[in-house]
């Protein structure tokens, strides 16, 4: 019944038939399919065929399927799927780094190893070669399968990984133009993902015979690939088989560049293209697909092409801002100075240059800030259209841009306390900094009661510091609540504000000493400070209580009150 429910599926060429293949494990019934899936040419059965091959080989009761699939293939030189198998057969095998100790005889001392062992997870077992003992009597049948194993065993693997390699091998042999399109189309095949660990680059027989084939670093054994004595893996360079098939054209690599999706396969073709096509230079808007990679060699390996490309002059200047969207910290140096060499920063219009600025990387907010600098602050649009600078990601652009974007305000006759605001609630500390700083030199603004106001209410400590130090001239503007509000926030800091307590506390003093009836709420504040585990902030709250009292006697009855155990200035007796 199930072989009916395939062959309609088959039949009708239904996007089911891939799902039902993987689940079914009737081996005599998927080997008949073989044939008839092969020589198909339905787009869409195509697909699920190789499709199959890339994730369906080592699926329980799958072999006589995938044997007769790559037999087919191999005989009918289907080269799109022999490539398929190429990979995924290298996928089959794995080895795993493993320390072992040995005795050496001869020095009587033990010495510990690594070596490269197949994967235990790997069926390793056969069929048994002849009967059994007989058994009260009764002789077992000779197995006619291994029916145990739930796939390939590793020695086959490994004969299968041999057997796709050579069929290659043949091409490359008699048809160098087969053999670089056919290698191209399995190497771009390769993922990352598989090539995890330097023992799964071993394991890949195509793969190291494709790139590495001539390198002394490896050595083929019978076992399959190893170190060579005396070298290590970091020492692998490309050595490709058939090298002189790639020295004939550079187009074959520079495809295999955009579409290879494994670390060794993309830096290959690199190292083969500086080896032999260095004068090479593609077309610019290849050169602008390659920069586009997620790859950090293949963009690399871009944006030296495109340093050496002799038509920039040609590019627009849409073209060179599309450039600068590659925010890539890899290749983003180079690609800003190309573009400060080619482009001035006069040509940048204010809103592409802000947003340059704004950039989380230096060297393309620095396009941006140079490009504003040369313009007229001419409205008060303008103005508030450069406020956001204060959000810039690189923190050296940043700085500068506010340190510029200030003196601009200070001589602008646009400039209002709402500008000062904005920067004062700027998440970044550096514009906090530069725009109190700012307040206190700006004459009008340092008396702008709205602008002190929202001081007292900002959720940053350093902004609360800084209003402490110019309370004394502003607080007789502010709500007395506001400057409460700034002297709780301060003293109540637990792991921050060590400078600005003493400062807080002996404004608190003085206001307790004019204002006793306040005593009940500030004198909590200062004895708060007595409980800190700092010394010099507890100083500071005994030396404002001293003060206070000092000032104002009648304070002493509220200080017992809300500082028992302490005694200043004790009646004579």
């Amino acid at each position: 019944m199930a072989s009916l429910h395939l062959e309609a599926l088959f039949e009708e060429g239904s996007g089911r038939f891939l799902p039902e293949v993987l689940s079914s494990h009737d081996s005599k019934a998927l080997g008949s399919f073989a044939p008839k899936w092969i020589e198909d040419q339905r787009s869409e059965l195509r697909r699920m065929l190789l499709e199959y091959v890339d994730r369906g080989l080592l699926t329980y009761g799958h072999q006589p399927l995938a044997k007769r699939l790559f037999k087919l293939a191999e005989a009918r030189k289907d080269d799109e799927l022999m490539g398929h198998f190429l990979v995924a057969f290298d996928a089959s095998t794995r080895k795993i780094l493993r320390q072992r100790t040995r005795y050496d005889f001869t020095t009587r001392e033990y010495s510990t190893t690594q070596v490269l062992e197949a994967d235990p997870a790997i069926p390793h077992g056969s069929a048994p070669t002849r009967r059994t003992p007989p058994v009260n009597g009764k002789v077992a049948p000779l197995p006619r399968y291994k029916s145990h194993l739930t796939s390939f065993t590793f020695r086959t693997r490994r004969y299968l990984q041999r057997r796709a390699w050579r069929y290659f091998r043949e091409i490359g042999k008699k048809d160098a133009e087969r053999y670089i399109k056919t290698v191209s189309q399995a190497l771009a095949l390769y993922t990352d993902e598989t090539l995890t660990k330097p023992a799964d680059l071993l394991s890949c027989w195509g793969l190291l015979h494709a790139l590495y084939h001539h390198s002394p670093v490896i050595v083929a054994q019978r076992s399959g690939f190893d170190v060579a004595d005396g070298r290590s893996l970091s020492e692998l360079s490309p050595a490709p088989a058939f090298i002189e098939h790639w020295k004939v054209s550079p187009d074959p690599l520079f495809a295999l560049l955009g579409a290879a999706r494994a670390r060794p396969v993309r830096r290959f073709a690199v190292a083969t293209l500086d080896a032999h096509h260095a004068k090479k230079l593609p077309p610019l808007s290849l050169i602008r697909a390659l920069l586009d990679s997620r790859h950090d060699e293949v963009q690399s390996f871009a944006a030296k092409m495109l340093e050496s490309s002799p038509d920039l002059d040609k590019w627009t200047l849409d073209q060179w801002l599309d450039v600068l969207r590659i925010e890539s910290p890899g290749v983003v140096h180079r690609l800003a100075a190309l573009f400060r060499k080619h482009v001035a920063p006069e040509r940048i219009d204010a809103s592409t240059a802000i947003r340059l600025a704004l950039s989380p990387l230096a060297p393309i907010g620095e396009i941006g800030l140079a490009s504003l600098e040369l313009k007229k602050i001419e409205s008060a649009e303008d103005i508030r259209a450069l406020l956001p600078l204060g959000e810039a990601g690189a923190q050296s652009v940043r700085e500068r841009a506010i340190d510029w974007l200030i003196g601009r305000l200070e001589d602008s006759p646009f400039t209002t306390p709402y500008h000062a605001r904005v920067l004062l609630d700027s998440p970044h500390r550096d514009v906090r900094e530069r725009a109190s700083g700012w307040i206190f030199r700006h004459e009008s603004l340092r008396l702008e009661t709205l602008l002190w106001s929202a001081m007292a209410e900002t959720p940053y400590d350093d902004v609360r510091s800084a209003l402490l130090v110019g309370l004394e001239r502003v607080r007789p503007m502010l709500p007395y609540d506001s400057v409460r509000s700034v002297w709780a926030s301060v003293i109540l800091a637990v792991h921050r504000g060590h400078r600005a307590k003493p400062r807080a506390a002996r404004q608190v003093a003085e206001r307790v000493a004019t204002h006793p009836d306040e005593a009940d709420q500030l004198l909590p504040l200062l004895a708060i400070l007595l409980r800190s585990l700092r010394a010099p902030e507890r100083a500071a709250g005994l030396a404002a209580i001293a003060t206070a009292v000092f000032k104002n006697p009648a304070l002493r009855p509220a200080v017992s009150r809300h500082v028992p155990g302490i005694e200043l200035f004790a009646a004579e007796a």
